[in-house]
């Protein structure tokens, strides 16, 4: 029922139903809307007038709705409560604006849980379960200081039975301990990732003749473009002599290790270029420190 409620397509349908309620009761009763909705919408589709995303609406969501712990949206990542304990980041808080009283108004509350809801036409629409604080008296369920910073009582909770918002409508906040009162968070919002506010009109860097700004050329003393070669070559071997071919022999490569071999046990044995103060390295000597190893 929240789905078809917040639904720009059923908007007139909803209004005529209130209409046709106000004339038989004083309180309106959404309990029948879906089926009286279904048929309306059926009636246009044997008019060919009702549209593909009505009829899925009035066909209504799969039986079966899949759970997520995370999703993306609205530039928001959010993480459900779940999801967010035991992480240094905080990813649960949610603001919804207004209602159809106040449309000023802001609610706050924590994200439970991520339903994704299957139409026909491989249609989704993902909505959040959430826990909302009562922010309906000042003083009582919220209150502002004097930097105009929000806090929320966390011992008021909203009591509702539609505790869902649509993802679309949903903004994330922050909740920071108030360290006078323990009972309060305060509430600190966040803005999208990658929204930037830009100008309304592109006015930066223009003069008053509407000349592109140009700034004036400064002498550094570096070099420019020009003075650096593009192509830069990083070679591992000389350029300046022309290599010489040779064809190794197993006895050459066998000759070579036993040179390698041989001049290792001469860097220990020849301690002529070695200082007096030096100590000497004993190749018999075994004994390793333990605590280096």
């Amino acid at each position: 029922m929240y789905v078809l409620q917040n639904c720009e397509e059923v908007s007139p349908f909803l209004q005529k139903y209130m209409d046709n309620q106000a004339l038989t009761s004083n309180e309106t009763d959404y309990s029948d809307f879906p089926d009286w909705f279904q048929a309306r919408v059926f009636e246009l589709c044997a008019e060919k007038k009702a549209t593909d995303e009505l009829i899925s609406l009035a066909v209504g969501p799969d039986k079966v709705a899949k759970l997520y712990p995370m999703i993306m949206v609205n530039g928001f990542r959010f993480h459900t409560r779940a999801r967010a304990l035991g992480k240094k980041t905080q990813n649960s808080g949610v603001l919804v604006k207004g209602d159809d009283l106040d449309t000023a108004k802001e609610y706050y509350g924590v994200l439970d849980h991520i339903y994704e809801l299957s139409y026909m036409g491989n249609r989704k629409v993902y909505l959040f379960k959430c826990a909302w604080w009562d922010v309906s008296l000042l003083g009582r369920g919220y209150k502002i200081d004097k930097y105009d910073f929000i806090s929320v009582n966390t011992h008021c909770s909203l009591k509702t039975n539609e505790p869902f918002v649509l993802a679309s409508q949903a903004e994330q906040v922050f909740y920071v301990n108030d360290i006078v009162d323990e009972d309060w968070l305060i509430v600190v919002k966040t803005s999208p990732r990658d929204l930037f506010n830009m100008p309304d009109e592109d006015v930066v860097g223009r003069d008053e003749q509407g000349e592109a700004y140009q700034q004036s050329r400064t002498e550094l003393n570096v070099q420019t473009n020009d003075e650096i070669d593009d192509d830069i070559t990083v070679t591992l071997h000389r350029v300046d002599i022309d290599p010489e071919n040779i064809i190794l022999t197993s006895n050459d490569v066998q000759r070579g290790k036993r040179g390698v071999q041989r001049g290792q046990r001469g860097v220990r044995k020849d301690s002529s270029d070695v200082e007096d103060n030096d100590t000497d390295v004993d190749d018999n000597n075994t004994d390793v420190d333990e605590d280096y190893i």
